[in-house]
């Protein structure tokens, strides 16, 4: 029994089950070069989940995934895309981009 139980918990480590967030691991696995080449602050805020001005749409995706919302805004000369991630108690995390990289990152209430 003692075997069993120890070959289980090998298992379930070996196939990564328990992992805080395998989802963002394999965020991060995609675009592993970008996450690599990031400076250790900007590897320190993906980890985080944390999306600051400056990053790129991978280092984005690799924070946050894939957004709730994409609006592309065709003629505003600032901003070209907009991310939307809804968060607990209906507030909202607007990401807009100019160029491929975050140009504002704010939090709107409900």
């Amino acid at each position: 029994m003692k075997w069993t139980s120890a070959l289980l918990l090998l298992a379930a480590a070996a196939l990564g089950v328990g992992c805080a967030d395998t989802l963002q691991e394999r965020r991060i696995g995609i675009h592993r070069d970008n996450f690599e080449s990031s400076s250790r602050e900007e590897r320190a805020y993906i980890l985080e989940k944390r999306v600051v001005r400056g990053m790129t749409v991978a280092q984005v995706y690799m924070a946050r995934g894939v957004p709730d919302i994409i609006e592309r805004l065709k003629g505003s000369p600032k901003v070209e895309e907009r991310w939307i991630y809804r968060c607990p108690g209906d507030e909202k995390l607007v990401v807009e981009f100019q160029r491929g990289t975050v140009k504002d990152v704010r939090v709107r209430g409900p």
